[in-house]
């Protein structure tokens, strides 16, 4: 009978690396003793190790493409930020000369503010650095003493702390006493509105008007007991809802000598212009008060969108 291999027993072993594996078979006389390499059971280990790297490899460059786009991105939509700020700053109105003067007037102001600002925060900072630490002193103590002067450069900062003490920090505490005191008539007047409507509510009080203003029964009246409206109708290319809007509004429950229609149109297309014009002309021949508006210059909000 010929001899027969326990596979099962061979695979469970192969585990062990570098140690000896026994196959025994059926015949007790015969044995087969088959000792592995070292470097045979790291073979499969240095494959797979190849393939982690590969993969890994793979992940960092997906990584690294998704944060230069990520970067890329971020870059553009701040370009495009400061483009648009800077076209709102230029085009946003029509200015006229004066008006263009002063707004670059007030705009060079707060450039040399901000120069100014950062000028005496990076002075100060200096100073900091130098141990030159006076504010920590409560009395404010400034050396007057020519032998107290270091250098030039403190000297600068002394004279810096003397126009500060003498002419800067009293008109600041000026100015913030009386900010002070206007947040406390600010604060007292919420608190005595808060009160009456807490007063309102409790007692529900509630409108009462002593006779009635609008009487349906006198035909002959002029209405100039109701008050003025307005009534304004955005347009912007409506061929499918013009007619009806211009319509519904003409017809209001209201005194037509009581009430002014405006119809803003700020379609591009001229046919539905002409279109909503002999709409509000054909309305305004029925005694209606209602005009039609139309602009040539949209920069900004618009009427009718």
């Amino acid at each position: 009978m010929a001899p027969r291999f326990d596979f099962s027993d061979l695979w469970a072993k192969e585990t062990r690396r570098g140690t000896p594996v026994v196959v025994k078979m059926e015949n007790p006389n015969y044995s087969i003793v088959e000792v592995e390499e070292p470097d045979g059971g790291f073979r499969p280990m240095e494959k797979s190790r190849g393939k982690n790297a590969k993969q890994v490899t793979w992940v960092l460059l997906l990584k690294a493409h998704k944060a230069v786009g990520c970067l890329t991105w971020l870059a553009t939509v701040f370009w495009s930020l400061l483009g648009s700020v800077k076209r709102r700053l230029s085009f946003t109105h029509p200015l006229s000369s004066e008006r263009l003067g002063r707004d670059r007037w007030l705009f060079t102001a707060i450039k040399l503010f901000l120069a100014a600002s950062l000028l005496i925060l990076g002075f100060e900072i200096v100073a900091c650095y130098r141990g030159w630490h006076y504010f920590k002193n409560p009395n404010l103590h400034i050396p007057t003493n020519k032998l107290e002067i270091q250098s030039l450069f403190h000297l600068l900062y002394v004279g810096w702390l003397s126009l500060r003490a003498d002419y800067i920090a009293p008109p600041i505490k000026t100015l913030s006493k009386f900010c002070i005191v206007l947040f406390l008539v600010q604060s007292v007047d919420r608190l005595i509105l808060c009160l009456g409507c807490f007063w309102i509510k409790y007692k529900k009080i509630k409108p009462r008007i002593d006779e009635e203003p609008f009487r349906n029964d006198d035909v002959e009246g002029s209405g100039s007991e109701y008050p003025m409206v307005l009534v304004q109708i955005p347009m912007c290319n409506e061929r499918e809802v013009y007619e009806q809007s211009i319509s519904a509004v003409c017809q209001l429950d209201w005194p037509k000598d009581r009430m002014l229609i405006q119809v803003l149109d700020d379609s591009d297309d001229e046919s539905i212009q002409q279109l909503i014009r002999a709409e509000v002309t054909k309305w305004s021949q029925k005694n209606v008060n209602v005009i039609y508006r139309h602009r040539l210059v949209r920069t900004g909000y618009k009427a009718g969108n």
